[in-house]
């Protein structure tokens, strides 16, 4: 088959492309929503896999406005959604405006395998629990990335782009944290959990969660809980 991959995070986007690759089909790629619905107006697709949170247009968007496009190549393409962040109010509204199935990050090979068969439908995400304590958890779990990658040379590749993901991270924060920009906090935890899910990173995923889960709820940001994200992400860059 042939797919159109639209995701933001660079890391997410080359998973899903090598993941396409290696159950083979061929992919084309796209960065943000508004190059995603271009692609897919132009060009025939048999699936389009689309990221939700995307800058400009979410995938919910593109395809809304794809469906409403007579002309458009890839009007009557399967389309996936992708998302960190699945319920079943999520799934209801998706399916109304045309989704065929939901995947949820972080996602593995085999799920992606199970969504692209025939008769394929994104099956629903396993509740994620908190483990109790941070400090008892891996940095670095090499067993976890293989299993959500496929293969070592994925994961290699991966993991030297969230090295540079998270030297970059602290200053990205800093910029957040001056200008009082709580959504775009929001949205580089939300990659930030991405990638820590993919590359096996299970201590720096459950610090980012948590500070997520605490901004979405209301609360305010304390200096301790960010400390927990940054000295987790520093951690796990020094074993990468």
């Amino acid at each position: 088959m042939h797919l159109l991959i639209a995701d933001d995070n660079p890391l997410s986007l080359q998973f899903l492309r090598d993941a396409a690759q290696q159950l083979g089909h061929s992919c084309a790629e796209a960065a943000d929503g508004e190059a995603a619905l271009r692609r897919a107006q132009a060009e025939r697709f048999d699936v389009l896999l689309l990221d939700l949170r995307m800058p400009g247009l979410g995938g919910l968007a593109v395809l809304q406005q794809l469906r409403a496009s007579a002309r458009a190549a890839s009007r009557e393409a399967r389309a996936l959604a992708t998302t960190a962040e699945p319920d079943a109010a999520l799934r209801t509204t998706l399916q109304a405006a045309g989704f065929d199935g939901v995947l949820a990050k972080p996602l593995d090979i085999a799920a992606l395998q199970r969504a692209l068969s025939p008769a394929g439908v994104a099956e629903p995400a396993a509740p994620y629990a908190l483990p109790a304590a941070a400090e008892a958890m891996a940095l670095l779990d090499d067993a976890l990335a293989l299993r959500n990658l496929g293969s070592a040379d994925s994961m290699h590749a991966l993991r030297r782009l969230f090295r540079l993901e998270l030297e970059a991270l602290p200053g990205e924060i800093a910029a957040a944290l001056a200008h009082g920009d709580t959504a775009v906090l929001t949205e580089r935890l939300h990659k930030l959990c991405a990638s820590a899910s993919f590359c096996g990173a299970p201590r720096l995923d459950q610090a980012c969660r948590t500070l997520r889960r605490h901004i979405d709820g209301g609360g305010a940001l304390s200096a301790q809980e960010l400390r927990t994200l940054l000295d987790a992400a520093e951690a796990t860059l020094q074993a990468l």
